[in-house]
């Protein structure tokens, strides 16, 4: 490697490790001051970080709300463990990649709490503006995908589709409405709501790789 090939690979570390800063100083603003309160002008206050620079990294707010919801989605999907549960057809880890999935944050820490209002405020903002509504739906998109994809490792074939489809909408559906519960009623245990809720998708889950069992002994029954 050259010095011009070094000097390079510092400076994308540097622009990288500059974003992560921004990001990271624009996510606790949003959760203390909410995404209207908060201003470029304040965000480049308390990261130390001129305003121009941040419009060279980001071109928008929104699109620092890109940044922040793609960054936490990446660290908690672990679609590295989904990949290789799909890849050997391991039920049993797709199973536990779900449930990673599903208490991936500390529930009492205060890191899930600043989630919890931080998406909240995402999602409320969603409602008004079409930039963030978009990122939104492309999140929604992706984790229900990959909820499908361990899904189908557990109970597969294609004339379960439909179903897979469905209990993954269910799945999201439940981990948002234990998210909300975490704002409105911070007494109720979520531990105690994520294992309930556990409970019930796994039944689902069962009744899925039972159809999946018995379309597969029809269709080994058909050919003999």
């Amino acid at each position: 490697m050259n010095d011009n090939d070094k000097e390079r690979k510092v400076r994308a570390t540097r622009a990288m490790l500059r974003r992560q800063h921004i990001a990271e100083t624009a996510r606790k603003l949003f959760v203390t001051k909410g995404f209207h309160g908060t201003g470029v002008a304040q965000i480049a206050a308390d990261s130390d970080i001129k305003v121009g620079q941040i419009y060279r990294d980001f071109s928008s707010k929104e699109d620092i709300v890109a940044e922040i919801v793609q960054r936490h989605i990446g660290a908690k999907l672990d679609e590295n463990g989904l990949c290789k549960a799909s890849q050997e057809r391991n039920p049993a880890a797709a199973r536990e990649w779900l449930q990673r999935f599903l208490y991936n944050d500390a529930p009492d820490s205060n890191c899930s709490q600043d989630n919890c209002a931080m998406f909240a405020e995402i999602n409320a903002e969603a409602s008004r503006n079409e930039r963030i509504a978009a990122i939104v739906r492309a999140t929604d998109a992706h984790v229900r995908a990959a909820i499908a994809t361990a899904l189908e490792v557990m109970a597969p074939g294609p004339a379960l589709a439909e179903r897979r489809a469905l209990l993954a909408h269910i799945i999201m559906s439940i981990g948002h409405g234990i998210w909300y519960r975490r704002i409105v009623a911070p007494d109720v245990s979520p531990i105690w709501l994520g294992d309930y809720s556990l409970k019930m998708i796994d039944r689902e889950i069962e009744d899925l790789a039972s159809s999946a069992r018995h379309l597969q002994q029809q269709e080994t029954s058909q050919k003999l």
